[in-house]
């Protein structure tokens, strides 16, 4: 979802508005989890989880991490501190 930005600069592109309705439902669906989970500000938590989420997958696209999956979860449960 994230390369629709660059393929379809044209925010109002169906490709765009698809992939924006997807992020924003990742977005809803970790601001119920970290609701929960007693965070202090759930939506800000929430868009924090969905950024490291999004700079996961390009990370492992471009690096091989052996500790991606734990550099994750660390930087969760820090944002969840």
């Amino acid at each position: 979802m994230s390369n629709l930005a660059t393929e379809f600069p044209d925010k109002k592109h169906c490709g765009r508005v698809v992939g924006r309705g997807n992020k924003e439902e990742l977005r809803a669906r970790f601001a119920t989890i970290v609701t929960k989970l007693g965070a202090r500000d759930p939506n800000r938590t929430a868009s924090q989880m969905a950024m490291i989420i999004n700079g996961a997958y390009v990370t492992s696209m471009l690096a091989e991490r052996a500790d991606l999956r734990s550099d994750i979860v660390d930087a969760a449960m820090k944002s969840l501190a």
